[in-house]
């Protein structure tokens, strides 16, 4: 364990890569692996020739947030959830 990615590619006319999972274990944070572990990403996503990366985050996790903004990541879209009584 430790830390843990999860991708997937999607083909199609502008090829687009999707992070998943992006988990570093809280006592492997400060070290530099979540950012070793997002270039590696990035760099198996572009050798799949994906011109665009996808990140999903909570919205209340503001380290991830700030993490993502400092390593390039704009805000795009804005999601919704709402858990239901089954």
């Amino acid at each position: 364990s430790g830390v843990r990615a999860r991708l997937e590619v999607k083909p199609g006319l502008s090829r687009s890569g999707r992070v998943f999972e992006l988990i570093v274990d809280q006592e492997a944070r400060g070290l530099g692996v979540g950012k070793k572990l997002l270039t590696a990403a990035e760099q198996f996503l572009r050798s799949k020739k994906c011109s665009i990366i996808f990140i999903g985050c909570f919205s209340t996790n503001a380290v991830a947030l700030d993490f993502y903004r400092r390593n390039g990541y704009l805000e795009r879209d804005i999601e919704f959830a709402k858990k239901i009584k089954l």
